[in-house]
């Protein structure tokens, strides 16, 4: 698990509990606009978080014919072909699926 997990599961939980609580305050006719721009806030603050992340993290390459893993399962790039159509360009690729774990 890395910290962007733990973030996700913090904010995740954190709205979970909070749209409860929206929910519950209107049933019981109290005002909720406070609440509701606290989790607006924290709403856009994540997003915004994940754009700054997909912004500035380094794209990765892969070769083909290596192997990337998790956990039991392994993806291997065996080829790539491309094509010209009227709109654009098509890319096929041919993968190989994998388990390590024989189950």
């Amino acid at each position: 698990m890395t910290g962007f997990d733990l973030i996700f599961l913090l904010c995740f939980l954190a709205s979970v509990v909070t749209l409860a609580t929206l929910g519950v305050q209107s049933l019981r006719r109290r005002p909720t606009a406070r609440l509701r721009k606290r989790l607006l806030v924290g709403w856009l603050g994540y997003g915004l978080t994940l754009l700054g992340v997909s912004l500035f993290t380094p794209a990765r390459s892969v070769d083909r014919g290596s192997p990337q893993c998790s956990d039991d399962w392994c993806l291997t790039l065996v080829g790539v072909t491309n094509a010209a159509r009227a709109d654009g360009r098509e890319y096929t690729l041919q993968l190989n699926l994998t388990n390590r774990g024989h189950g």
